[in-house]
């Protein structure tokens, strides 16, 4: 008798958590939004860097005995292999050429190619291949909706993504993975509430979301059409009270929707790191430097000259802790951006922290 009782108060605590994590993040969002006017944010893709550290959420071929396919031939696990190899080292033209001769109908042959024109980020070549799967009726498996989720919220197709994720929900297709897509697209959308509903999601399905997961749901604030600073706080403490371990991928993604928060919220996102012995690189300190020079990461100046009289008008505390940030990252060996390296030079020109 003890168990069943003990299941059933995990249960109610488990709704309890997923009922308040929705209620605050959707209060938090409207506090900002009456306290705070709107205006336009740039979005950064970091999605290389993401893969490139390992962090990111990858799809197979086959995930478990659900997805398995029978019936596969040799040329067919062949071509599955050699699609998966070219899409990791981002050989679109191979795998365009690859699949325009194959014939069959292997479920994770389209699979394959699909997750390749993700890498690739060929999404709307991707969105023919899955189009093409479902024209000839075969098989969906939990990488199909995975895939199709990532590429139709890459195209700016939400409507889509969530037709997607309701077929997946009724074909008993939705696991971590899938509802990691789905936490992915809502951030790619900036849709910070679906975030936090999803993220719930996992509670309600007695799963555990990862550091990843919350990852995403703080890029939704970064993306959202004005960056939630207060709300990826809210993110992030819920990661920590998790008891999981924020990566710097997490702190660039924190410190991309304090983009119009103050020079100490700022701060304070660099003492959070430190304080969790979280490792500084040159993607962080572009972000950060950017951020506090209130400058975009994607600007391009010819000269020392040009950068200097960009960042003239810039308050003189937070040239100043942008010069702190670089002299930092150059006496822990960081190698720095082309943009921070102007940056830089342009404060020493300035006569600014002595970088």
């Amino acid at each position: 008798i003890a168990a069943p009782a003990a299941d059933m108060v995990k249960q109610r605590s488990r709704a309890l958590i997923t009922t308040v994590f929705r209620a605050v993040a959707t209060l938090v969002v409207l506090l900002e939004l009456r306290s705070e006017t709107a205006t336009t944010f740039a979005r950064q893709n970091i999605r290389e860097f993401r893969d490139k550290e390992g962090t990111g959420v990858h799809s197979s071929a086959w995930q478990n005995e659900r997805n398995r396919i029978p019936m596969m031939t040799r040329e067919d696990k062949m071509m599955t292999a050699q699609l998966s190899a070219a899409g990791r080292e981002y050989d679109w033209p191979a795998v365009k050429r690859m699949f325009s001769e194959y014939t069959g109908s292997a479920n994770p042959v389209f699979n394959a190619a699909m997750t390749a024109a993700y890498h690739c980020k060929k999404y709307e070549a991707g969105l023919e291949i899955y189009q093409r799967l479902c024209s000839t009726n075969i098989t969906k498996t939990q990488p199909t909706y995975t895939m199709a989720m990532k590429m139709f919220a890459k195209v700016g197709r939400p409507d889509a993504v969530q037709n997607i994720w309701t077929q997946a929900l009724e074909a008993d297709m939705v696991g971590e993975v899938e509802i990691g897509a789905r936490i992915d697209a809502a951030a790619d959308d900036g849709d910070i509430v679906g975030a936090a509903k999803f993220l719930d999601f996992f509670y309600e399905r007695n799963l555990t979301p990862g550091v990843n997961h919350f990852n995403s749901a703080i890029n939704a604030c970064k993306n959202a059409v004005k960056p939630r600073h207060l709300v990826a706080q809210f993110f992030f403490d819920k990661m920590v009270e998790a008891k999981l371990q924020p990566t710097v991928i997490t702190f660039c993604s924190l410190v991309e929707a304090h983009g119009e928060a103050s020079l100490a919220r700022l701060k304070a996102v660099r003492a959070q790191m430190e304080s969790w012995s979280v490792k500084a690189n040159r993607v962080f300190v572009e972000t950060y430097v950017s951020k506090v020079i209130k400058k975009r990461r994607t600007v391009h100046w010819r000269s020392v000259t040009d950068a200097a009289s960009a960042v003239r008008d810039v308050d003189e505390d937070r040239l100043q802790e942008a010069a702190t940030v670089i002299r930092d990252a150059k006496a822990q060996g960081i190698p720095l951006s082309e943009m921070c390296k102007l940056v830089g030079r342009a404060l020493r020109q300035l006569g600014v922290g002595g970088t």
